[in-house]
């Protein structure tokens, strides 16, 4: 059911970007937000450094099943990529993640017309938790910048049906 939870949030959450623009790199053309599971697709060589931004990457990081009455539990992070132009300054780019994070996590407060509920069967759980920055290289989060890209991860905690029969592994939901 998570795989189903990560397509109905990317669908929700492109229908909330539609005719939401941000710069991409290099030029600063416009752009509505790449929403996509997962990762960001591997690149393949240098010049493609970047293209992807503006984004969001909907990621399923950890979860939780129990015995007994409890429905499962699963924790989707919500990264928002922004980019500004080099010779913008970090305020800017500041401000840019910052607009496409606070729109994400007002989305999330309006899911099921404020009821919580998204596709009438997952329950978003509160709160609804955000982070700035990046990892830095030993794995700690201290927050950097690393302009011209800009970063927020959303946290969200989802309760979902229980899973009875999951699709087999090869099969495409």
């Amino acid at each position: 059911m998570t795989y189903l939870l990560q397509k109905a949030l990317k669908a929700y959450l492109v229908s909330v970007f539609s005719g939401s623009w941000s710069p991409s790199p290099p030029s600063g053309t416009m752009v509505q937000p790449r929403i996509v599971i997962g990762a960001l697709p591997p690149k393949r060589h240098s010049q493609e450094q970047g293209e992807d931004f503006p984004f969001l990457v909907v990621r399923a990081v950890d979860g939780e099943d129990d015995d007994g009455d409890k429905k499962p539990e699963v924790t989707i992070d919500i990264i928002a990529g922004t980019w500004v132009p080099p010779d913008s300054d970090a305020e800017t780019g500041t401000i840019e993640s910052h607009r496409m994070g606070d729109k994400v996590r007002v989305a999330l407060r309006k899911v099921g017309d404020g009821t919580g509920l998204l596709d009438s069967r997952y329950e978003l759980q509160y709160p609804i938790k955000w982070k700035a920055g990046v990892r830095d290289s030993d794995g700690s989060e201290a927050g950097a910048q690393p302009h011209p890209y800009y970063y927020v991860t959303i946290k969200t905690r989802w309760l979902l049906p229980p899973v009875i029969n999951p699709l087999p592994v090869t099969e495409e939901a």
